[in-house]
C-alpha cells in the first residue's frame, strides 16, 4: 500500500505528539491524578537568596497558599471555573486545584520566607544563611 503524506503536517503531528508524550513521561503522577493543573515553576539562585516563581495567571490571591514545613516548600491553590450556561467550544485554560512542592537547599534560611503575587506570577523569596553567602577574603 502506497500512502502519501504532507511532510509539514506529519512533522507538526509528530512534534505535537512527542511534546505530549514527553510531558506525560515527566509529569509527576501523584499530582496528575489529584490536581486540575500543574503550574510552571522557575527556581533561581541569587547571591543572597533563592527565588521561586510560579506562573498562575487568573488566580485570586486569597486562594493561594504557601506553606513551609522545615525544608519543604509547598505552594497550592485553586482556580475555579466561572459558573455559566454558555456552551464551551474550546477550553484550554486549566482549572481546578494544584500543589507544587520543592525541597529547599540546606543553606536556606528557614522561617524568613516571603511571597508576593503580581501580574499572574507568584514570587517566593527564601534568604540564604549568612555563613553561606559569598564573601571576599583579604589576602595578607
Amino acid at each position: 500500500m502506497n500512502v502519501k503524506t504532507h511532510p509539514e503536517l506529519l512533522s507538526d503531528l509528530l512534534v505535537g505528539n512527542f511534546g505530549t508524550l514527553v510531558n506525560d513521561i515527566f509529569n509527576d503522577q501523584r499530582t496528575a491524578k489529584t490536581s486540575g493543573f500543574t503550574p510552571r515553576v522557575d527556581l533561581l539562585e541569587l547571591e543572597t537568596d533563592y527565588k521561586v516563581e510560579l506562573s498562575i495567571p487568573g488566580m485570586d490571591k486569597a486562594s493561594i497558599k504557601v506553606k513551609q514545613d522545615n525544608d519543604l516548600l509547598t505552594i497550592s491553590g485553586e482556580r475555579k471555573a466561572e459558573e455559566s450556561n454558555a456552551k464551551r467550544h474550546i477550553s484550554e485554560i486549566r482549572r481546578g486545584s494544584f500543589s507544587r512542592s520543592l525541597r529547599l537547599p540546606k543553606n536556606a534560611l528557614l522561617g524568613e520566607t516571603s511571597a508576593a503575587y503580581t501580574d499572574g506570577i507568584l514570587t517566593v523569596n527564601v534568604p540564604k544563611k549568612e555563613e553561606t553567602k559569598p564573601r571576599l577574603i583579604e589576602v595578607k
